[in-house]
């Protein structure tokens, strides 16, 4: 078989492009080079497609490989982009120009890995695509170069070779080619909190691992690693169960670190062991900051988390919704639990980076029964940061919530009233005008947000679901592989960013990737604003945001497009370099002259 015998479509993409696998890609702008970072990565696509009953085309497929070109320094990764079912891709008022598509079917999202000589069997009809990443060395000097793709015919395999895939004289069908400046400045961490929220029990019952123990422990650290890999900088630890997304009157599956017992003398015993294995871990992940558990229910703060509780007759459940906010016994607990606790966390990363939350998502009418559970805890949090999910300004005003994570679409009335670094939280509410993850959504909407973020000077990012993979209110476990919208109910995407592996290992998604961009944007600004100015920065991340008809500060640019993104970074990283490169002039300078 030979190119010409094949009619075989190929089609370069950048990162932020989503394949469809009935519509024709957008192309890369070879005028835009890819921007990669030393010691971080970006990535480019490579679209396949064999027309349906095309003249030459085999009715089983055309079987290739590929075989990746790169400068010294950067290394690549294949990965397979497949398609996962997205029955729910949107709900409520839209605007359906902010999506790909409003109707169910299969998208692309799941990144799946594969083999240096692996072969892709390109069926008749629709478009694959392969994602290749691309890692740059931690020492790279800054540099430009091309990443060239080869795809290789004849179903022969790739032997060793430079890059990933060799030659072994298989016919050449195609290549891609890109532009590739490698920028030789080691990124600052992310300064600002960024959570997206970690679920212990999905690990638990997908790979059917007993919460604690050893094999949980080994999955909870790979997620862990994952999560900090996009710049998460801290995670929701359960010292007991988060009582989030549980339908009233049931329970979650049990996952609490921190052990307590009742001798039944009115006084607590606790083995604080897992929570401090807990934050061994997430230290090795690079997680700098944690997160407890909300104190009380979700959606009104009514009544208590469930809390497992070892007694002379055994296990026992203590608490939970049939137990209200207030109910005396609860604070007897809390008093003696809290200050261990809290004693563990300052000892083990300081309780300047500890959250507390009260309750999920109170709304205006349940301000009564959110300060009365604020009353019960607030001095038992003292130097700790409290905050929680807001859309409604009055509970700030009122001095309930001081410390708000506002709904993207409701931050007008916060800013107006003075919120200085104020974080910012998107879910299945956030469907229309503002960044946010769904798998329906374009890459675009999701990588936005860095650059918002930081040019909003907001101090934190919140999400729900890291890894969530139950039905809406928990009322069983789903397999994300095929349900990706956590029973129907919300929208595809937006209750996980990575997908439970093989072996424990997580499995990144398209948007885990915009998210990490997103997230890698903002750290550009603050390497930016170190070297130019804040100003400077933010005029080079968000030149759209000058003149009167300047959106606002969380909004979607009209017409935003994957390369209007991609220029803005071009544009930014070389003034970077410039910088940094004037920055190092200036030192030889003055080494010069200090060595006269």
């Amino acid at each position: 078989m030979t190119g010409a015998e094949v009619p075989l479509e190929i089609v370069g993409c950048d990162g932020l492009e989503k394949v469809l696998p009935d519509r024709a890609p957008r192309p890369l702008d070879a005028s835009i080079p890819l921007i990669g970072y030393a010691g971080e990565r970006t990535a480019l696509q490579v679209a396949l497609r064999v027309p349906d009953r095309a003249p030459g085309s085999p009715g089983f497929g055309v079987p290739v490989r590929l075989r990746v070109r790169a400068p010294e320094g950067v290394r690549a990764r294949l990965r397979r982009v497949e398609l996962v079912d997205v029955r729910t891709p949107c709900t409520g008022e839209i605007d359906p120009a902010e999506y790909l598509t409003t109707e169910p079917g299969l998208l692309p999202d799941l990144l799946r890995p594969m083999d240096d000589d692996e072969e892709v069997l390109v069926v008749p009809g629709r478009r694959h695509a392969i994602w290749v990443g691309l890692e740059i060395d931690a020492d790279a000097p800054t540099a430009r170069g091309t990443v060239a793709v080869d795809v290789l015919g004849d179903g022969l395999g790739a032997g060793a070779g430079d890059g990933v895939g060799g030659d072994i004289g298989a016919p050449v069908l195609g290549t891609v080619e890109a532009p590739l400046e490698v920028i030789g400045v080691r990124l600052p961490a992310l300064s600002i909190v960024a959570t997206h929220w970690f679920h212990g029990d999905g690990i638990a019952w997908h790979y059917d691992a007993e919460p604690l123990s050893e094999r949980w422990w080994g999955i909870v650290e790979r997620f862990l690693g994952s999560l900090a890999g996009m710049s998460a900088t801290s995670v929701l630890t359960p010292v007991w169960t988060p009582p989030l997304d549980t339908a009233e009157g049931a329970t979650r599956m049990t996952v609490q670190l921190l052990g307590i017992a009742d001798d039944g003398d009115g006084r607590y015993r606790f083995d604080t062991a897992p929570l401090e294995r807990w934050i061994a871990v997430a230290r090795r992940a690079g997680i700098t900051h944690l997160e407890l558990p909300h104190l009380f229910t979700q959606w009104g703060a009514r009544a208590t988390p469930a809390i497992l509780v070892d007694t002379p007759e055994g296990r026992q459940r203590r608490f939970g919704w049939d137990v209200p906010a207030i109910e005396p016994a609860y604070r007897a607990l809390l008093e003696q639990m809290l200050p261990v606790v809290l004693g563990v966390l300052e000892r083990e990363i300081g309780l300047d980076r500890v959250i507390a939350h009260v309750s999920d998502e109170p709304r205006a009418r349940d301000r009564e029964t959110y300060a009365a559970a604020r009353a019960v805890v607030a001095d038992l949090l003292y130097g700790v940061r409290v905050v929680d999910a807001l859309s409604s300004v009055d509970l700030y005003r009122e001095g309930l919530v001081p410390h708000p994570v506002v709904a993207a679409d409701h931050v007008g009335p916060f800013l107006a009233a003075g919120v200085e670094g104020m974080w910012v939280y998107h879910c299945v509410e956030q469907r229309r005008g503002v960044a946010n993850r769904f798998i329906a959504q374009p890459s675009t909407t999701t990588r936005v947000l860095g650059s918002q973020l930081f040019c909003a000077g907001a101090g934190g990012f919140l999400h729900w679901g890291f890894n969530f993979y139950n039905s809406a209110l928990s009322r069983r476990g789903v397999d994300p592989f095929v349900d990706t919208c956590a029973g129907g109910a919300f929208p595809g995407g937006d209750a996980f960013l990575v997908y439970p592996g093989p072996g424990g290992e997580p499995l990144p998604s398209l948007r885990y990737e915009a998210m990490a961009d997103a997230m890698r944007d903002h750290r550009v600004g603050q390497a930016l604003a170190a070297r130019l100015g804040r100003d400077r920065a933010v005029e080079l991340l968000r030149p759209d945001q000058d003149g009167p008809a300047a959106p606002g500060p969380y909004a979607l640019p009209p017409g935003l497009t994957a390369d209007d993104l991609r220029r803005r970074e071009v544009a930014a990283v070389r003034a970077l370099v410039a910088a940094e490169e004037a920055a190092e002039e200036e030192l030889a300078k003055e080494e010069s002259t200090d060595g006269r």
